[in-house]
């Protein structure tokens, strides 16, 4: 069976260094997900790049005999034998990484969220998928994991009625100062919303409304450390996220409200409710915690699916099922505006 060349540039924590982490289930990187047993067969990854020549060092270090790839010059765009190369650098980078890949003719991307940092540049992508054929995937990875697909297609049947109300948070601490101060690469907003952003986009589509507010502990900063979002929608849906946060933990999840169901989705576990008849209180129905399948929250790792996904499209020649360049356009879209919309506080 032909096997998809590939080329790796940006060897970090998401590209081959989380893999170290003992409480991640792995494979949780790039590389040791086509460098995984059960994957590898449908992968080769020829090629690897980062302008930091130690974390090539570590790189190889890490994956020892696993991943005889070649380390590339900075013109290694121009290689000819490459079928994916999937784009793990630092925001800042992804726009001119994109392009040379794309101008270089290689005809399937996986990049790294979020797709680019500003929405010109998502404008410029949109431009030369008219003059060039590419497939392109973003690590957006709970569109792949089970758990938020099955909430996805029980929401699109219809059986748990309309969704009324969401409510997303992405916390983490204050935003690092030199980053806040220097504004390189966006605020908390950009890098870890986008995931929340594309969820409620997935789920929803695009908002008729947008408010928002920011915060920043210092005047100086040119980035926000909080972010606080009002969206609603033509079914008369709402949204309501915050990003940012001050907190002393993580926390990614969102929890949707359905007129007849609830959903809370996030890092720390799953749960689902249904309307049944109150036990407590006479006349009145109640939320009742149901079962989630089993078979889904036993196999939950989303890193496998989105690999097999590109692996099925290249092979076969198929175009993504799922987040297409056109809506990753329209979640920076979202991102741009609640930007322009959010006044400091």
């Amino acid at each position: 069976m032909k096997k998809v060349k590939v080329l790796l540039v940006g060897l970090g924590r998401i590209a081959s260094l989380l893999e170290n982490d003992p409480f991640r289930r792995k494979p949780c990187t790039h590389a040791g997900t086509i460098l995984n047993s059960k994957i590898s067969s449908k992968f080769d990854l020829k090629y690897i790049w980062d302008e930091n020549h130690d974390r090539i060092s570590a790189f190889q270090k890490q994956w020892k005999t696993k991943a005889n790839a070649k380390i590339l010059a900075p013109n290694f765009w121009k290689t000819e034998d490459i079928d994916l190369a999937i784009i793990a650098t630092s925001t800042d980078s992804h726009w001119k990484n994109l392009k040379n890949a794309i101008e270089s003719n290689i005809p399937n991307l996986l990049v790294e969220k979020p797709l680019v940092r500003e929405m010109k540049e998502a404008r410029q992508l949109l431009e030369l998928q008219k003059n060039f054929h590419f497939r392109l995937w973003v690590n957006h990875e709970r569109r792949f994991h089970p758990v938020y697909a099955w909430a996805k297609r029980l929401l699109e049947s219809g059986e748990l009625g309309k969704i009324k109300t969401i409510y997303a948070s992405v916390l983490t601490s204050a935003q690092d100062p030199g980053i806040a101060f220097s504004g390189k690469g966006g605020g908390p907003l950009l890098h870890d919303g986008t995931h929340a952003i594309d969820l409620i986009h997935w789920f929803l589509g695009m908002p008729n409304s947008i408010q928002a507010k920011f915060h920043k502990s210092n005047p100086k900063y040119k980035i926000e450390e909080q972010a606080y979002v009002w969206m609603q929608y033509a079914n008369e849906a709402n949204v309501f996220l915050e990003v940012g946060g001050y907190r002393r933990y993580f926390q990614f999840e969102i929890d949707i409200q359905t007129t007849q169901a609830r959903f809370i989705l996030g890092n720390h576990g799953f749960q689902f409710f249904q309307t049944k008849k109150s036990k407590l209180y006479k006349g009145f129905r109640s939320l009742e915690k149901s079962e989630i399948p089993k078979k889904i929250l036993e196999d939950s790792n989303p890193f496998p699916r989105i690999y097999g996904e590109i692996a099925r499209c290249i092979i076969q020649n198929l175009e993504p099922t799922t987040g297409s360049l056109k809506e990753n356009y329209e979640i920076m879209k979202i991102l741009t505006d609640i930007k322009k919309q959010g006044k400091y506080f």
